[in-house]
């Protein structure tokens, strides 16, 4: 309360409240929950002494204010985010358009997809690539997740779909692409990834592992390991990378997955592991792709149990018939 404005020490610009003919000042503050909003302030034209009462009513008012203030910036806010949350909606539906809605089946091999990502926009992605009569089978797992995981993944996969329809060799199409993300992300942005083609002729796989979970090949109850390629992609331009090859038989079946699946933690936060993974794949040896794929997903579901995914999954089997 300040009785005469153009005298009080308190107040910084006297001479223009008494331009203004103001002369007497009842403050009050707009509290919310123990946090200030703003002030509430009522002049006068004349000295005035305020009742207790008329104090009394400006408490009130400002604390309807501060409570109205508040509820519409949270109104504003939610409005904001559901706005974000519709376009985070659309670049989803935008990326899943991005993977294949089925996969083909190419002389005699038997192949199945998915990917499930723990938001909506994930990190994690699978492709096929005809080339001619050959497949090429791509799968990548960027590092990190949400929105700036997706469009890095866009990118890697654009570039791998660029090379790959000009060049024959595998270990020189993961090079430029290595070479390409190099360029265009930081420090600490990289993509993990396995490429391969197939030909269904010779049922020869060419492949490159750039620094991916070794794909598992099971053949006769013995399983394979194809860990050849090079470094992750995105780090070193320079870096080399090596060409795979493996002649596929009937029986095989191939695994393709990202680490969220070997990754999942149970409600003691162990680990799925690689070894389950392979135990999975004894279970559904002489299963269609489609049944394996689903058995193991399911295995690592019954594992988990209620524990929230942290990280996105995706998988590609490939049986030979």
């Amino acid at each position: 309360y300040v009785q005469d404005m153009a005298n009080d020490p308190r107040v910084m610009y006297p001479e223009d409240a008494h331009r203004e003919g103001l002369v007497s000042i009842l403050s009050a503050p707009m509290i919310y929950e123990n946090e200030p909003v703003g002030v509430i302030r009522v002049y006068t034209g004349e000295p005035r002494s305020f009742t207790q009462f008329e104090i009394v009513m400006l408490r009130a008012v400002a604390q309807l204010l501060a409570t109205a203030i508040e509820n519409a910036r949270l109104n504003n806010e939610k409005i904001e985010t559901e706005r974000m949350q519709q376009q985070i909606q659309l670049a989803a539906d935008v990326q899943r358009r991005m993977m294949p809605a089925e996969a083909p089946r190419i002389g005699g091999i038997d192949i199945a997809s998915r990917c499930v990502p723990c938001f909506e926009l994930g990190g994690d992605f699978y492709d096929f690539i005809q080339l001619g009569s050959q497949l090429g089978v791509a799968i990548g797992d960027v590092v990190g997740k949400g929105i700036a995981a997706s469009l890095l993944m866009a990118s890697v996969r654009a570039a791998l779909h660029a090379h790959a329809e000009v060049i024959y060799d595998i270990d020189r199409i993961i090079a430029r692409v290595n070479a390409t993300m190099v360029r265009q992300t930081l420090d600490n942005e990289f993509v993990t990834m396995f490429y391969g083609v197939i030909d269904p002729v010779s049922r020869r796989l060419t492949y490159c592992n750039a620094g991916h979970e070794y794909p598992l090949l099971l053949r006769g109850g013995e399983i394979h390991k194809l860990a050849t390629g090079g470094m992750i992609v995105g780090v070193d331009e320079s870096a080399p990378y090596d060409m795979g090859i493996f002649d596929l038989q009937s029986g095989d079946l191939l695994v393709i997955y990202t680490d969220g699946l070997c990754d999942a933690l149970d409600f003691r936060n162990q680990r799925f592991g690689r070894e389950r993974i392979i135990a999975a794949m004894h279970d559904r040896s002489n299963a269609s792709a489609h049944d394996a794929l689903n058995h193991i997903l399911w295995q690592m579901r019954r594992y988990v149990g209620l524990n929230r995914s942290v990280d996105d999954t995706t998988l590609v089997v490939i049986k030979v018939d």
